[in-house]
Order: structure tokens, then sequence, then C-alpha cells
């Protein structure tokens, strides 16, 4: 098998865990979670003066991350789960007070234990919508590409795709609060067959508020076809 979406937090993928100005923010771990899941963690920091601490022990910062223009805006950590995990508790220092941080977990299966993320685009920041991604080029087959989003405002994002095509494209997260001045993150994502160019990712929103965009990928877990199956002797 390939991969397969797992679970998210906060149920509903609706209202992201957060808070306006410096302090900590407790992520809950998804209800459900498994054993052996990939978890990304998504934050994203409304004011590009302040900071976020890498979380838990275990926990790994994507490569390239943070992104964003001025100071860092949108970081991912991801983990692979294991039994006896808590909730990863991230530190959020430099902020005015005034503006807020958002973070929500999805977890996902199948996905490679040696190399989870195969490949890290460049990230877009702006103002406008939609928010746009430069694409990337997978490097396995059944790789899954994942929009990643964090924007200034508390909004429905919609309207997801890869070189401006829908098809097989499904937003996976969508969470933000109204804590301080508003915020969201949001996770879309594309099974690309066969390696290649994922085109460019676009995300529609409905306000003028900063973004920052960037796209992945996750490299399968090694599994075999019927095709490719062993045949044992006895």
């Amino acid at each position: 098998m390939g991969i397969t979406f797992g679970v998210v937090t906060p149920a509903g993928t609706t209202t992201a865990f957060g808070r306006g100005g410096n302090g900590t923010v407790t992520v809950t771990l998804p209800t459900g979670w498994a054993v052996g899941e990939l978890a990304i963690l998504l934050v994203y920091l409304d004011q590009g003066a302040c900071s976020v601490t890498t979380p838990a022990t275990g926990w790994t910062e994507v490569s390239g991350s943070p992104w964003g223009s001025n100071t860092p805006k949108l970081r991912a950590f991801y983990r692979r789960l294991q039994s006896g995990d808590v909730d990863p508790i991230i530190t959020v220092t430099g902020s005015s007070g005034t503006l807020q941080t958002v973070a929500a977990i999805a977890t996902f299966v199948g996905v490679d234990t040696a190399n989870p993320v195969e490949v890290v685009g460049a990230a877009s920041a702006g103002t406008g919508t939609p928010m746009t991604a430069a694409q990337i080029t997978t490097l396995t087959a059944y790789a899954w590409a994942l929009g990643l989003c964090g924007r200034g405002d508390n909004e429905v994002s919609s309207g997801q795709s890869f070189g401006g095509s829908t098809t097989g494209v499904t937003e996976r997260l969508d969470a933000g609060n109204g804590l301080a001045d508003d915020a969201q993150v949001s996770i879309y994502s594309k099974e690309i067959t066969s390696p290649g160019a994922t085109g460019a990712g676009s995300a529609t929103t409905s306000v003028t508020d900063p973004w920052v965009s960037v796209i992945i990928s996750l490299k399968p877990g090694v599994f075999l076809s019927v095709s490719e199956s062993v045949n044992f002797e006895v």
C-alpha cells in the first residue's frame, strides 16, 4: 500500500491551538493516532519578529523551515509517533503581544521510515490571494505532495490545486483561531503516481492578510505490488 491520511487535530479541522503574545502552546496529538504514523506539526507566527522553539525531544524541523519574508513565519516539524508520546509544547518569544501563533497536527500512514520528507520546495510569501507555491519534482512513485500554508487571518481556504488542476487534490487541514490578531494553518495533498513535476500549488483565500506557502513531498514506504510479490517454495 502507499501513503494514506491518518488523523488530524484539532478534530474537524476548524480551530487551531494558539495564543496571542509570548508563552507556551500545547498542541494536542490527534485522537486515535497510531504508533508508526508520521505526524506533521505546522506552526504559523502572525508576526515576523517573533520566533518559536523546537517542540519536545524527537521532533525534527523540515529542511528549509522556517519560511517567510522579513523573519520566520511558517514552520513545520515531523515525528514518527511512538508509544508513550506526549503532546508537543512550543514556546513563543519576541512577540509584541498583539499578534498570534497558531499550530495544528496532521498524521500520515505508510511514509518511509528513513527519509520521510524527500523534497522541499521554494516558499512563497504574499498578502493577496491565492496563496501560491513553486512546484517541486518528486523522486519516488506514489509520493504525496503537500501544500503547507499559514496566513494572518482566521478564514476558510478553498480551491486548492496543483498546476491549475484540482483533480486528486484533497484538503487535509484548515484550522485557525481568533486569539489576539487571528491566524490560520492549512494543508492540502495530492498523490503523484510517477516521479515528476507537481505543478505550482495554489489555495484561495478571501482577504489580503500576509501568508506563506510551500510544497513538500512525503516518500512512501517500501511496498510490493502483486506482480512484485515473492513466491516461496516449501
